[in-house]
């Protein structure tokens, strides 16, 4: 029997408005064949939509239609193939199947752009001076978000620990400890309180011991 396994969603917003919405999405497909091997597909999915206002009964509503929908794959042309602009191979090695996802944490940027980011990622988060914007600080880059630490400490319990209130952790990243600062694998060092040392200390001490 054939079997397919989907990896990780990347969302990127191309445009958006009052009326009109236009999305990307890019994931793989694996496809698993009875003989063992396996395919590899870079699948696309290029989404439109509207937002027209339609009387009713009630009065004006909002109903969202699709425009345009299309699934492609990024793969260049091959002459082989008569039929799509596209040619699969199947490989004599498998390729391994993406392992069970981790948790991740989804954000919006102030780009718009939607980042799905897995946990074991993400170094900690900061917030920027006299804004309501988040730093969210991984092992790739950057992102810049509109949130706050105490909104991503309640919608993500127990991945990230609140070391002061310029700063959420994330505690498999840190490597040492000391007075008054805790420093991050990346060689990062952040400030931590005098009055939250000994309590920060016992929480990571606890954690290591449960991992």
């Amino acid at each position: 029997m054939i079997s397919y396994t989907l990896g990780d969603i990347r969302v990127l917003c191309v445009s958006a408005d009052a009326h009109v919405a236009e999305v990307l999405l890019h994931y793989d497909v694996y496809t698993h064949y009875p003989s063992g091997n396996t395919d590899m597909h870079d699948q696309r999915l290029h989404y439109t939509w509207r937002i027209p206002r339609r009387k009713t009964a009630q009065g004006s509503q909002a109903r969202p239609e699709i425009v345009c929908l299309h699934i492609s794959n990024a793969w260049e042309y091959d002459q082989r193939d008569t039929i799509y602009p596209v040619h699969y191979e199947t490989v004599s090695r498998p390729y391994p199947s993406p392992a069970s996802p981790e948790q991740a944490v989804t954000v919006q940027a102030v780009d718009r752009c939607v980042h799905r980011i897995a946990s074991s990622h993400i170094l900690y988060f900061s917030t920027i001076k006299r804004s309501s914007k988040l730093q969210i600080h991984t092992q790739d880059g950057v992102v810049t978000i509109r949130d706050t630490l105490t909104r991503i400490q309640d919608r993500y319990p127990g991945l990230f620990l609140r070391i002061h209130s310029g700063y959420l952790v994330n505690p498999a990243h840190v490597i040492h400890i000391r007075r008054f600062a805790l420093t991050l694998s990346d060689g990062t060092e952040l400030p931590l309180p005098e009055k939250k040392y000994t309590g920060i200390k016992k929480m990571l001490l606890g954690k290591s011991a449960e991992q």
